[in-house]
């Protein structure tokens, strides 16, 4: 007995991505050390600023964020910007303290893509 084959007519239906995952490549790299850089920063309200608290916060993780991606670092700033005019908005507050921290692992994966 000879079995017929059913004519295939799609072979798959997905979403195409533009990016090809078959060409990434895992590499791990290590670093001369961990490190861990903290940055600390006091905002006093004072009402007689040329500049609001929160735009200066803003500005503040802005440029502390300066290294690292644009889109992520503005994202962070206005974030920040939003939650602290909300706080004001809402309490009487006397200051804000804004923590930045940074880490690094000595062993660390990035992907590789055909456009790296």
């Amino acid at each position: 007995e000879k079995k017929v084959a059913k004519k295939q007519s799609t072979i798959s239906y997905a979403v195409e991505s533009p990016f090809d995952m078959s060409q990434v490549q895992i590499q791990g790299k290590e670093f001369a050390m961990d490190s861990v850089n903290f940055d600390v920063q006091f905002f006093r309200n004072e009402e007689n600023s040329d500049k609001s608290t929160s735009e200066q916060i803003s500005r503040y993780v802005q440029d502390t964020l300066n290294g690292w991606n644009q889109t992520e670092s503005k994202g962070m700033a206005h974030d920040s910007e939003k939650a602290v005019s909300k706080q004001v908005k809402e309490h009487k507050i006397e200051g804000t303290m804004v923590i930045v921290a940074n880490c690094t692992h000595k062993k660390a994966n990035f992907l590789r893509g055909p456009l790296d």
